[in-house]
């Protein structure tokens, strides 16, 4: 059985924030949850810290160029982001 039980279960939206462009994959850091990343088909890379009340600007990455659908964050290293695209580069980031 799913979390749902009934077809009026409904889950809620915790926090939504503004994004440039499409998102093409979202990721939250393992040591941080409230930390998240996302790749834009604008092939920026942008981090959110949910942790706030408010909205508040994203920390943005630039370096690819093309977009791109791959991206990591390392599992025992906090605040190390790895982004992959379709202009073949791998890149790994250290947003601390």
């Amino acid at each position: 059985m799913g979390l749902l039980h009934t077809p009026e279960d409904k889950p809620s939206i915790l926090k939504s924030f503004t994004h440039s462009d499409d998102a093409n994959v979202v990721r939250s850091m393992p040591q941080n949850r409230r930390i998240v990343a996302t790749m834009s088909s604008n092939r920026s890379i942008y981090i959110y810290n949910m942790n706030h009340d408010r909205e508040v600007e994203p920390i943005t990455l630039t370096g690819h160029d093309n977009e791109g659908y791959g991206m990591a964050w390392n599992p025992s290293r906090a605040n190390w982001l790895a982004t992959c695209a379709y202009d073949a580069k791998v890149m790994l980031w250290d947003i601390t």
